[in-house]
């Protein structure tokens, strides 16, 4: 794919996009939390947190290693993008906690394949991808795919759209030709 290895390096990582909360402030020490003493709840802002008796709406749970390990260490981040803390082990909270704090991982880190580009077209300054994904028929828009795409591997391609939803093409050489086509049109 030359036109994909002019733009970046081979086994080069995707960045991180909107779609994964990073603290606005970072903590000035490192501050675990108890499983004891955590609370996760659903309320009117998404997921909420209840630590040490004080309150917290909209909550964002981040893993601080690889989104293949879920199981712990993972950051608690407030509604005002605080660090709450960090949880070491989720097997060690509550079953009820951890399965809220699982689901909004899942939701969260849920990225789609991309099996199949129906067709793309070109709108106001940005590209409208109809797509075929393992997760079923999805429509989205990107700006700049230079900008957001990233490759993993020598065939591998992430990418996000503009609301900050990632999509991942496991082997681009998988595709059927005019799917490949597309994404070399567009990228």
């Amino acid at each position: 794919m030359r036109f994909w290895h002019r733009h970046h390096p081979e086994g080069a990582v995707p960045t991180s996009g909107p779609s994964i909360p990073l603290p606005k402030e970072l903590s000035t020490e490192f501050r675990t939390l108890e499983p004891g003493s955590v609370r996760f709840f659903q309320g009117d802002e998404g997921l909420g947190a209840e630590v040490d008796g004080k309150r917290y709406e909209g909550v964002k749970v981040v893993p601080l290693f690889p989104l293949s390990e879920w199981d712990g260490w993972v950051s608690v981040i407030d509604g005002e993008g605080k660090e709450i803390g960090i949880l070491e082990k989720l097997s060690e909270l509550e079953p009820g906690d951890e399965e809220l704090v699982r689901e909004e991982l899942r939701r969260r880190y849920l990225v789609p394949k991309i099996l199949r580009v129906l067709s793309c077209r070109e709108r106001f300054g940005l590209v409208e991808w109809e797509v075929e994904t393992d997760r079923g028929h999805k429509i989205f828009r990107t700006r700049n795919l230079r900008e957001t795409m990233q490759q993993v591997g020598n065939y591998r391609l992430m990418f996000s759209d503009i609301d900050g939803n990632r999509y991942d093409i496991p082997n681009l050489r998988a595709l059927d030709p005019q799917s490949r086509v597309w994404i070399e049109k567009y990228s």
